[in-house]
Order: structure tokens, then C-alpha cells, then sequence
């Protein structure tokens, strides 16, 4: 296992095969600012989760990050709507170092690569988006959250 070194802890960088606590790590699906999304299985059930590791470099740096990303974590595991990602765990593994959120696997792919194959939607499939991501983003108002990245890259679609 790869680690960097950051301070007096060692921290690992998150790789394809790599397991914490009941995750496998499959394959980066994406990576921002502050953290990368990752495919993972269940150890235990096969079943496949998003996985969102907070980078190591970030947590390193200054605790504050840890802190919101863990209060992230909490607040989103409370909202239900049809159209906001399930959170399912949150932790720390404390092998790795490693801060993380397991979420619903979206299979789907997303608005970005929706536009990318086919170009400009139709108004009414546009439309439709728009009212469950509006509806999604009021729920999580209600709680309190504001989603600081909506960006059709973050816009995703389960199988159907």
C-alpha cells in the first residue's frame, strides 16, 4: 500500500483493491477539490457503493475538513428523497487513516455524459431533470444542507 506522509500520521492513497473496514475499492469514478468517489463492494454482500474518500492531503492539512466532512455525512444521511443519493455509513478507518462516506451506487452515468453522447437534451426530458434536481435540492434545504456543487458531472441516474 502506497502512503504519504502528512504530519506524524501516515495516510494510504485510496487504489483500486484496496480494503477498509467493509469495502473493496473497484475503480475511481470521479474526483474534485476536496475528495474522490470511488466504486466499491461490500465485502460481505457483494453489493456494490459509492464510496467518497476525503483526500488525504485535505485532511492532513487542517482538522476543519474532517469535521465538515463528517457533519456532511450526518445531514445527508438524514434526508430521504427520491432524488438525493442515500448516504449509508460514514467513518474513519483507522488502518488507512482514510476519512469516507459509502453512498447508493448510481450505475447510470450522469447529465454530463448524457450531453456528451447526444448532445443538447429535449426540452422535456431537460425539464424533467431540472424538477427532480429542484425538488431534491428543497429537501436538503429543509435540513439545513446547501449542496455548494450542482453540475451535470453530479447529476446522476440510476439503471433505468
Amino acid at each position: 500500500m502506497k502512503t504519504e506522509p502528512a504530519g506524524t500520521t501516515e495516510w494510504a492513497v485510496p487504489q483500486s483493491g484496496m480494503a477498509f473496514g467493509k469495502y473493496r475499492l473497484v475503480r475511481e469514478l470521479g474526483r474534485g477539490g476536496m475528495a474522490s468517489v470511488w466504486l466499491a463492494a461490500h465485502t460481505i454482500l457483494g453489493a456494490p457503493v459509492a464510496v467518497k474518500i476525503l483526500a488525504p492531503e485535505i485532511a492532513a492539512r487542517d482538522p476543519r475538513f474532517m469535521v465538515r466532512f463528517l457533519r456532511e455525512a450526518r445531514l445527508a444521511g438524514r434526508i430521504h428523497h427520491p432524488h438525493l443519493v442515500a448516504v449509508h455509513d460514514v467513518g474513519r478507518d483507522p488502518a488507512t487513516s482514510l476519512n469516507y462516506m459509502v453512498m447508493e451506487y448510481l450505475p447510470g452515468g450522469s447529465v454530463a455524459g448524457l450531453l456528451a453522447r447526444n448532445g443538447p437534451l429535449p426540452e422535456a426530458n431537460a425539464l424533467r431533470i431540472v424538477t427532480q434536481v429542484a425538488g431534491a435540492l428543497a429537501q436538503a434545504e429543509r435540513y439545513g444542507m446547501v449542496h455548494r456543487d450542482i453540475k451535470p458531472d453530479n447529476i446522476l441516474f440510476d439503471e433505468n
